[in-house]
């Protein structure tokens, strides 16, 4: 395929194809973990002329510019079925979220393409180019205009604003065809100036105009035949004319209309008519990955005295100690692991409703307003699904706070009974030892 320049409005229309499938956000795509990593491969069931990369790939690069995407077709190629045409990586949600706009963006373009295709080797080496018309799918014109050309032919007008279309009612309102053609050219617009011709006469004016097209449409051979010539004379004495045929046109019809000497055949029908080729996407669905472990710092010992350990809690997250012994101290803390681990998945789960919003797509205006209302409606369900749990996990470890506390000051008040029984005994020297070692907070609970 020779190089084509890609619509302006590519990003634009895949943005709206996003907006119109995912709406306020992909619901079932919040079943998918966040961190699950998925593989996909993308294969054609028929044989097709492959078009639409670059609109399958915006798809996924909106979503997610994460997305590893591997062409293993260049664009414009002809593919049979049962080929790979490409694979994907990346995370699952986006992949599953995308998946089917993409494939409606490329099984339309190819399709486009394909019939196009057909045409152009129907009308083989006579000459004859194959155009398009504006009968083109709403919102998709800019796309199925560049599936033509991938498919071998030329692009008519792109709209209204690209070029003059004279035809009965516009020569009737003007007094004629030379006088429309007049007034076209007096608007100084510097667009090609196209006219509907049906007799020879009309033939004689656009020649001697010299404008750039002739349209004969639905006429019989015999008449196409001879303003195909006459407009071939023209080109051969330095005019620039010319001539186009359309209506009715069919595989079985188009090889004899193009030996009939027209340049041109415009066809409606591979724009308007067009089949979907078949092409289908299958995801591996691997196992999720694993979630992040609860944050698990190492255990601190602080000794308050001979033998007594306390359970230690560091700035910046909850420490998680040693497996409890069954004693009342170790059911406290074994509930206190309990309601954190609970606590934790808790906040696990509100990021997986916030990471399940189409990020990508909130690029459009009118696509953010309505994804942020959605994001605070998933905050306050989660917030108050877990409203409960999430009390509980801060009385405990409130609690746990309190027994932490309340063992400090027992091992305070034991050693104070172990320096005061020391400096009371037979060997003062012994105490006076015992009282040098003693935490100053300690010494400062001691009598004078």
């Amino acid at each position: 395929m020779n190089t084509v320049s890609l619509p302006a409005d590519l990003q634009l229309c895949v943005e709206n194809a996003l907006a119109e499938d995912i709406g306020s956000g992909d619901v079932t795509s919040v079943l998918l973990s966040r961190a699950q990593q998925v593989t996909a491969q993308v294969t054609v069931r028929e044989a097709a002329v492959l078009c639409g990369q670059p609109w399958f790939d915006a798809v996924f690069r909106t979503l997610d510019p994460s997305i590893l995407i591997e062409w293993t077709v260049p664009e414009g190629s002809a593919v049979q079925a049962d080929d790979l045409l490409c694979t994907l990586s990346g995370p699952a949600r986006a992949i599953f979220t995308g998946e089917r706009t993409a494939l409606n963006f490329l099984q339309t373009l190819s399709g486009t393409a394909t019939s196009v295709r057909r045409y152009v080797e129907a009308v083989g080496t006579t000459g004859t180019c194959i155009v398009d018309t504006r009968q083109t799918l709403p919102g998709l014109r800019s796309a199925q205009k560049y599936a033509v050309l991938a498919g071998g032919g030329l692009n008519h007008r792109l709209g209204l604003h690209d070029g003059f279309l004279i035809e009965d009612v516009h020569i009737a309102s003007a007094g004629g065809l030379r006088e429309a053609i007049t007034f076209a050219r007096a608007l100084g617009l510097n667009v090609p100036i196209m006219a509907e011709i049906r007799t020879r006469e009309d033939t004689l004016i656009a020649l001697d105009e010299d404008i750039e097209l002739i349209l004969v449409e639905s006429l019989p051979q015999e008449l196409v035949r001879t303003v195909a010539r006459m407009v071939r004379e023209h080109r051969e004495c330095g005019g620039r004319t010319l001539v186009e045929y359309s209506g009715g046109i069919s595989l079985e019809t188009v090889r004899a209309l193009a030996e009939t000497g027209v340049d041109r055949i415009a066809v409606g029908s591979i724009t308007k008519h067009l089949r979907a080729v078949d092409v289908t996407m299958r995801i591996s669905r691997e196992q999720p990955a694993a979630a992040p472990p609860l944050r698990r710092a190492e255990r601190t010992e602080r000794r308050s005295g001979p033998g007594q350990r306390c359970l230690g809690l560091e700035a910046g997250g909850l420490l998680v100690g040693e497996q409890p012994r069954t004693t009342q101290k170790g059911l406290a803390q074994r509930a206190f692991q309990t309601e954190v681990v609970a606590a934790q998945r808790c906040i696990h789960r509100i990021d997986d409703h916030l990471a399940a919003l189409p990020v990508g797509v909130l690029g459009t205006a009118h696509v953010e307003g309505h994804a942020a209302d959605v994001a605070q409606q998933h905050i306050a369900r989660a917030d108050g699904q877990l409203a409960r749990q999430i009390a509980v996990g801060r009385a405990v470890v409130a609690a746990a706070a309190g027994l932490v506390e309340h063992q400090r000051a027992m091992a305070g008040l034991k050693l104070r009974d172990q320096c005061q029984r020391g400096f009371s005994g037979a060997h003062p020297r012994e105490g006076c030892h015992v009282a040098h070692v003693v935490s100053p907070l300690v010494k400062g609970w001691m009598k004078p």
